[in-house]
């Protein structure tokens, strides 16, 4: 059964195309990955949305990092 994943990220000032870039130039070497995506959706805010072959290739998956380590983003929570 497919499985999706959603991270909200906001970036600090002026880290917002850095940001973009990276998740441009990445490639994530994830078992189980099919695709995925980057979503502006608004003032520095954007959500990642991940399709996956299965829950475990995502589960699997918890434990890599993405591109916006060390760029001045981070995941939300809220």
């Amino acid at each position: 059964m497919t499985a999706y994943n959603v991270v909200r990220f906001r970036t600090k000032p002026g880290k917002e195309q850095a940001f973009i870039d990276a998740h441009k130039k990445a490639s994530l070497d994830a078992t189980g990955l099919r695709k995925a995506a980057l979503i502006k959706t608004g003032d520095r805010t954007f959500c990642v949305v991940g399709e996956w072959n299965d829950l475990d290739g995502l589960a699997a998956a918890q434990d890599l990092k993405g591109p916006n380590c060390g760029l001045g983003a981070h995941p939300t929570t809220s």
